[in-house]
């Protein structure tokens, strides 16, 4: 359905899918659950109703664009198995790092084939869905493709990854997923790499390595104030569908138990006794 989507310079695949064919020796390796699409964000309305025409039909999720951007849309058919598309426009939900990443500079760093992104900007990107999103429990999964996408870069490729790391404010999330690459899979040749994010080790982003409450983060990555007010309004009002799906009560009572849950677990999280080891 790519082809179909909002235009063909726009169908992005930055999944693990888009590495299948050229990282791995079978791509029956690498398992996936589901295929993510990039898309501008202007086009996701019109990506979304291809998809819909196409059989795909949305799933509940937060409706704030900037809260989180991305939408999942399942297609189901009688003996078949589901197919599960992550549409996506941004590179990420944590909004400091999609500034960091954002569509138009990942088109840049394509492949030639048109599907995925070149070695050192696929590394940049594996980093942060990991250390991202699932820093507390990766997959080995996603440590392979970084540690496979390294071992096969050459020294420039590395080189340049390095650079854009610390370039795009990212350096301690490549750093951090590097060190756990090198400790975890044996990922050899690291060290200058290592050494040289390293002096980038405060950039704003060692908040999302660090298990803080990172709203504070993503509003300030939010240009203007209006945008800022509507980030803060998505992440306080999410739909009433949204809330009843989720268990809570109808109205203001519900929106308040939801807001005391969300501190209780921020401070817990932020508690001494409360950080993961």
């Amino acid at each position: 359905p790519t082809g179909r989507m909002a235009g063909s310079e726009y169908n992005q695949s930055h999944s693990g899918v888009s590495l299948c064919d050229w990282l791995y020796s079978e791509p029956a390796m690498r398992p996936v659950g589901d295929l993510d699409l990039l898309v501008p964000k202007p086009h996701r309305h019109q990506a979304i109703a291809n998809l819909q025409a196409l059989g795909f039909s949305p799933e509940l999720a937060v409706d704030g664009d900037l809260v989180m951007t991305q939408q999942r849309l399942t297609a189901r058919h009688p003996g078949r198995v589901p197919c599960h598309i992550d549409l996506h426009w941004a590179s990420s939900n944590r909004s400091l790092l999609a500034k960091a990443l954002p569509h138009n500079l990942l088109w840049e760093h394509r492949r030639e084939s048109g599907h995925g992104l070149q070695p050192s900007m696929a590394l940049l990107h594996a980093a942060t869905h990991l250390m991202g999103h699932h820093k507390d429990h990766g997959q080995l999964k996603w440590l392979m493709d970084i540690h496979l996408l390294w071992e096969t870069m050459d020294g420039n490729q590395r080189l340049v990854a390095t650079e854009l790391a610390a370039r795009r404010q990212i350096a301690p999330i490549v750093s951090a997923s590097l060190a756990r690459c090198a400790t975890v899979m044996g990922t050899r040749e690291t060290e200058l790499a290592l050494h040289k994010l390293y002096r980038y080790a405060d950039q704003p982003c060692k908040h999302y390595l660090r298990g803080n409450l990172t709203v504070h983060q993503d509003l300030a990555a939010q240009p203007g104030i209006q945008q800022k007010l509507r980030y803060l309004y998505q992440t306080t009002f999410p739909s009433p569908d949204y809330m009843k799906a989720r268990g809570f009560p109808n109205g203001a009572l519900g929106y308040l138990k939801r807001l005391i849950s969300g501190v209780r677990k921020a401070l817990l999280r932020n508690s001494p006794s409360g950080k993961r080891s």
